[in-house]
């Protein structure tokens, strides 16, 4: 109970904070007199509220002290400063999260995610630009810059400097291009990608041609206790505000994209926290279909300092869209070279970095298949499903959500999660799971954004 007095005192705090002007519009406070440059701020508030049901044995979900049934509340605030001249623009954000749960849920890791389609464990990030408090999982909160950039422009080459947002894949559902910061295809609130420290120059040499050079300066994150900060990987003790690079979770690459007898064709290929990786993607419109597709091929060179399941592997996903007047369907089918057909090493591949802490593979069998559809009956109104099977189980999981807008700066939005394969079970060695999606819970949740 005190937990919810805490999330609703700070919702609170917010509105009287901004003079509970939910009508307002991000403003521009500086205009020069030839319109050129411009200085904007801005904020958002989303509010979340989760019903989730487990299908675990009692038994392992006591262990965690969890329930069967409980509830989850979310609450993320951001507030924004940007800014853009005739060649440069530059952005500051700031975000605060907290959460709320009935029971608590297991070690903030992707266990989380899977449990509310929330991610709430810290970033791979070196700048100690973050707080994580994790004194008390039943209620997590953090605090954190998620933007800092600065962008300039000259000629055909554009740097941008700080934490941003950097995304690579371009495919439908699954995007194994996504490298830094990646998003899992089962993330509720997709707006704002994380930001990481990073350094971009971009070149256009021609109208048809684009070559991207990335450095992102990466650390091992760590949640706040008390006076101390527990490194997540290692279980050190450092402080808080310290510089934590680690040349282990750093990347350097370099991403090449290119128009070619109407289709977008490109590359990847780089050192990736510790992995070499080559990767390959296009993308063909023609009328109203869309053809994309992209492929890595992953190596450890770094001999797994980090727990990993597999130091080799490919990843590739092939898809077709279709595009009408309200909406769009589209079907793929994911092959995950870093899963496995082998149950009992489920938990191995969940609690491997690559899954538990960076979040590049999320899935833990080999073959897939997902179809999305999203549809605009109305200019207010916005629904929209994917449904992913795991082939190898198998098992599915299916994703909807209905969007209403109350206004033009306003939504209410209404969805959830239902996974379906064979149940997990307890035995002498730990849980035993027996398909992936079968261990997902069931999930409804509503939620309210405002942006001002």
């Amino acid at each position: 109970m005190k937990h919810m007095s805490k999330f609703a005192f700070v919702l609170f705090l917010l509105m009287i904070s901004t003079g509970y002007a939910f009508d307002a519009h991000a403003e521009t406070v500086y205009e020069d007199e030839e319109g050129d440059t411009t200085v904007d701020v801005g904020a958002a508030v989303k509010v979340y509220a989760m019903a989730i049901h487990q299908h675990l044995p009692a038994d392992a979900l006591h262990a965690f002290g969890m329930d069967t049934d409980s509830t989850f509340r979310f609450l993320d605030t951001r507030l924004w400063l940007g800014g853009k001249g005739r060649s440069w623009k530059f952005m500051v954000m700031g975000q605060y999260g907290m959460a709320d749960f009935s029971s608590p849920p297991p070690p903030v890791s992707t266990g989380t995610s899977m449990l509310t389609g929330f991610s709430l464990a810290p970033q791979v990030n070196s700048l100690p630009l973050q707080y994580y408090a994790g004194e008390d999982r039943g209620a997590p909160w953090f605090i954190r810059l998620d933007r800092i950039y600065y962008s300039r422009e000259m000629g055909p080459f554009s740097l941008t400097v700080g934490r941003q947002p950097i995304s690579f894949g371009t495919a439908f559902i699954w995007q194994p291009m996504d490298l830094v910061g990646p998003f899992s295809p089962y993330t509720i609130d997709r707006e704002w990608k994380p930001g990481v420290d990073a350094a971009r120059l971009d070149w256009a040499p021609s109208s048809t041609s684009e070559m991207s050079l990335v450095a992102v300066a990466g650390g091992e994150p760590c949640i706040q206790y008390d006076t101390s900060c527990v490194t997540v990987l290692t279980g050190h003790f450092v402080q808080a505000g310290e510089i934590r690079y680690d040349s282990g979770l750093s990347t350097v690459a370099l991403r090449g994209r290119f128009a070619l007898w109407g289709a977008d064709i490109g590359f990847l290929a780089g050192y990736v926290r510790g992995d070499g990786v080559l990767g390959l993607f296009f993308s063909y419109p023609w009328k109203r279909w869309s053809l994309r597709g992209e492929a890595t091929l992953t190596r450890d060179l770094d001999d797994a300092d980090y727990p990993t399941y597999r130091s080799s592997f490919l990843r590739g996903v092939l898809g077709v869209g279709y595009s009408f007047s309200k909406g769009q369907v589209a079907m793929e089918v994911y092959h995950n070279g870093y899963g496995t057909g082998e149950y009992g090493d489920f938990p191995v591949i969940i609690n491997s970095y690559r899954t538990a802490v960076v979040g590049e593979v999320v899935n833990l069998g080999r073959w897939y298949t997902g179809i999305m559809a999203r549809w605009e009956p109305s200019a207010r109104v916005t629904a929209s499903s994917v449904l992913t099977v795991n082939l190898t189980d198998p098992s599915f999981l299916a994703q909807a959500t209905v969007s209403l807008a109350l206004t033009d700066e306003s939504s209410l939005d209404a969805g959830g999660f239902i996974g379906y394969g064979r149940k997990s079970s307890v035995s002498g060695l730990g849980l035993d799971m027996r398909s992936e999606f079968g261990a997902y819970p069931w999930t409804l949740y509503v939620s309210y954004r405002r942006y001002f």
